[in-house]
């Protein structure tokens, strides 16, 4: 079985936030349903902009790759030969919990860097941040 790529995400400082918004909503899977839509959302905002989750750019493709890319008819974009990593991440509500990841084994290479150069798909950006707070804000005012 390949190896997978799944991510735990730690939200820093609105941790405490989402723990009371969690306790306290009725609908805890809808909850969840929504801040896994909003990360994929975001996931997928980072193959579009060829940017980690830090913000940076990814390592460009070596003129070797672009070559064989333009030779073979794909697609020209980091990471996006055939658009098959970039469609595959998915969630999944496991246990309460939201579980976000992908089944393409070579997503962990470029995840970590193993044996190519490090491209980081997940992680928790600022976007990512902002996105989770506004999604258990809105939830707080809805049961005040």
């Amino acid at each position: 079985m390949p190896k997978q790529l799944r991510t735990t995400y730690n939200f820093g400082e609105i941790n405490e936030l989402f723990e009371e918004v969690l306790n306290h909503v009725a609908d805890k899977e809808q909850l969840l349903r929504e801040v896994g839509e909003a990360l994929l959302f975001n996931i997928d905002k980072r193959f579009e902009t060829e940017t980690d989750p830090e913000g940076k750019k990814w390592r460009p493709l070596s003129p070797f790759t672009i070559a064989m890319k333009q030779q073979q008819g794909r697609i020209q974009k980091i990471l996006q030969s055939t658009g098959r990593l970039r469609g595959s991440f998915e969630y999944k509500i496991d246990n309460g919990k939201l579980v976000i990841g992908t089944n393409v084994s070579y997503a962990r290479k470029h995840q970590f860097g193993e044996g190519v150069p490090q491209r980081k798909i997940v992680g928790v950006s600022r976007e990512d941040q902002l996105a989770v707070q506004e999604i258990m804000e809105n939830y707080l005012d809805f049961s005040s």
